[in-house]
């Protein structure tokens, strides 16, 4: 079995609530037990660090249907790239799919064109193994 440990140090902004309390927003990519050190003015607080646990955000069901429709081939590679998203960057490329997507009909045309092409290449190779055989 082999272990392999990511340690990656940045900074994240950090919104004081007003009550003694704050927010951060873990970054998109940050995944797993997360060590959180908090510090004021460049000194690390006296409590140490906290242990935090950052998992992928799940992608909503509509979306998800929507690229399993439109992305058949690719969709479990492109929502587990959605999921590592933050929401707004989420939104925005969704957003920017939906107008560039093709309609059902087109989609259709386009399947249909792609499996033909598929078809002659692979009867191309049947031939010339064939002849070479």
């Amino acid at each position: 079995m082999v272990k392999v440990k990511q340690v990656t140090e940045r900074e994240v902004e950090a919104t004081d609530n007003g009550d003694g309390t704050f927010s951060l927003a873990v970054p998109p990519d940050a995944r797993g037990e997360l060590s959180v050190v908090a510090n004021v003015n460049g000194e690390d607080l006296p409590a140490g660090s906290l242990s935090i646990a950052a998992e992928e955000a799940p992608v909503d069901d509509e979306t998800a249907a929507l690229v399993q429709s439109k992305m058949p081939g690719s969709s479990k590679a492109f929502l587990r790239a959605l999921s590592m998203l933050s929401p707004s960057e989420r939104a925005e490329l969704v957003g920017e799919l939906q107008s560039g997507l093709k309609d059902d009909g087109e989609l259709e045309a386009v399947r249909a064109q792609e499996a033909e092409a598929r078809a002659a290449r692979e009867a191309e190779l049947e031939v010339k193994f064939s002849a070479e055989f």
